[in-house]
């Protein structure tokens, strides 16, 4: 079948190739230009209507974790708290009307909530002796309660692995806070959700991503061992509403080798609308869990090691997924961890293969020269800065930075200046995975709708860029086909009913989606849409 897609407003994204009409045979760009020259081309086509809307190519997400986010996000969405009073009162309404499997749980709390270092009190206070356990919005984090903690058997500091930890206050006893892979002590033992609620709790969240423009995701995580039959589950729904490229992540392990070797041969593992494709490491934990991996400690003391004891073995695993050709994308946050990954990636010799490092929350120039010369991708989150940074420093993340390092936040103006791919995207669910919240904070670096100061209004990138962030830079950082709206490129595009690149970025945030597509096929909208 042949469509022409009519706009009043076309960015091809492609140098050279403009107009306001697109022809797809088979879900394939077959020409683009003015609507009269493409009309008289195919006679015959179908046509849909666009009218006053704006096309661009699918837009990307280039962070998410949809598979392991499910089973994070459970329970009562706490991301609107700011007080201790809020989270008490969405706690107990939580309780009272739909306790989950005999467990309270609750995801998306901002650390900066608890007006001082999290801790089991608040649950404690809730819901007395009951099973409780909070995700801090970081997802490296939970608070437990006191029931929790004892039925878990965690009474003090513990060794792990890596750098994980069971918080203590200075008597030696947990305070209720569980760092990185210590939180398995408790989560471990929630009842899991059936697969049944999984496949609809999957489907139900890539919806929501594709509402707000998405057409992919980079997801970095495979979730459980059954993540193929899930993804097939949610697709013989309907077809999966986005397609997924999907990085399993490799941690510090006793095993290291056979890990790798496992995730080396999952490469070839692919579907309808997913694939696997690279794997997901992580240098460091969180700034705000103080588990990042800085030069020097942050002001409580903390963030002073990389989440492996041993950094040289996450050097020997890139190595060896280097030499098979398998693309890596390493979270790393602090200054030093960034530091170490960067020179990591620039000592391997040569094959072709571009890694990626993700989210680079604090980088010095230094780190950034070396990024440009070696051609390592990048990618931020726009809306970390501007749901969870204030302006003045007043916040967890910035306090316990202090004034240098906080400055030097999501140098997005920077790495872009010096020529980096720099790909955008939200780390759902971290931040809301909404198209035009990313593209709004990344112009003004401010929460949309919000009347704060802006964060780091220097490192604002101008429209283009953000769009870029999300299409064009977004592919080409994890080397898939360029995403752009040109002769032979998939008929894969997001319209809005007006210009990202012309209307005010806070504007912008109301934004419809009028369609989205992929290889041709709706996804969102078109039902209503004018054929002839």
């Amino acid at each position: 079948m042949t469509t022409i897609y009519r706009a009043s407003t076309v960015h091809t994204l492609s140098p050279g190739v403009d107009g306001d009409a697109v022809a797809v045979v088979d879900g394939r760009v077959t020409a683009v230009g003015g609507w009269r020259r493409i009309r008289g081309e195919y006679p015959t086509a179908q046509v849909v209507d666009l009218g006053d809307a704006t096309m661009v190519p699918g837009l990307i997400d280039s962070h998410i974790h949809p598979l392991g986010g499910i089973e994070m996000t459970r329970g009562v969405d706490l991301s609107a708290c700011e007080t201790p009073d809020d989270i008490a009162r969405e706690l107990a309404r939580h309780w009272s009307d739909t306790p989950d499997d005999g467990w309270l749980l609750g995801w998306g709390l901002d650390v900066n909530a608890f007006h001082r270092a999290p801790s089991a009190e608040i649950l404690d206070r809730v819901a007395p002796g009951v099973l409780a356990a909070i995700t801090l919005a970081d997802v490296h984090s939970v608070v437990a309660s006191t029931a929790a903690l004892r039925l878990a058997g965690v009474t003090g500091s513990e060794q792990f692995g890596d750098a994980s930890a069971v918080v203590v206050d200075a008597a030696g006893n947990p305070t209720g806070h569980l760092l990185e892979g210590a939180r398995t002590r408790v989560l471990g033992l929630v009842p899991p959700m059936s697969h049944a609620s999984r496949v609809t709790s999957l489907r139900e969240t890539l919806v929501s991503m594709a509402a707000t423009g998405f057409t992919a995701g980079h997801a970095l995580d495979m979730g459980a061992e059954d993540a193929e039959l899930l993804l097939e589950d949610v697709s013989a729904l309907g077809g999966l509403p986005l397609e997924l490229t999907i990085s399993p992540m490799i941690g510090p392990a006793a095993s290291l080798d056979d890990a790798i070797t496992h995730v080396i041969d999952l490469q070839s593992r692919r579907g309808e609308r997913w694939a696997v494709s690279g794997v997901k490491l992580m240098i460091d934990g969180t700034v705000d869990g103080g588990t990042a991996w800085l030069y020097t400690p942050d002001t409580l003391g903390e963030s002073t090691q990389s989440l492996w004891l041993d950094p040289r073995q996450y050097a020997h695993a890139v190595g060896r997924l280097h030499k098979a050709g398998v693309r890596t994308r390493t979270h790393a946050i602090g200054d030093k961890g960034v530091h170490f990954v960067a020179e990591t990636l620039a000592a391997l010799p040569s094959n072709g293969i571009r890694h990626r490092i993700e989210h680079l929350e604090t980088i010095t120039d230094q780190v950034i020269d070396l990024l440009a010369s070696s051609g390592t991708a990048v990618s931020m989150q726009p809306t970390h800065c501007t749901r969870f940074v204030r302006a003045d420093q007043t916040d967890n993340w910035s306090v316990r930075l202090g004034p240098e390092r906080a400055a030097r936040g999501w140098r997005t103006r920077d790495v872009r200046d010096r020529g980096l791919t720099l790909a955008l995207g939200s780390d759902w669910p971290v931040a809301p995975a909404d198209a035009r919240e990313i593209l709004t904070a990344a112009q003004t670096r401010r929460h949309p709708g919000g009347s704060g100061a802006p964060v780091g209004p220097e490192q604002a990138l101008t429209a283009l860029e953000a769009l870029e962030g999300l299409t064009t830079h977004a592919a080409a950082s994890i080397g898939a086909p360029a995403r752009a709206i040109r002769p032979g490129a998939a008929a894969t595009f997001t319209v809005f009913d007006r210009d990202p690149l012309n209307t005010a970025p806070e504007e912008f945030t109301e934004a419809a989606i009028v369609l989205t597509t992929i290889e041709g096929k709706p996804v969102v909208g078109a039902a209503d849409l004018v054929r002839s």
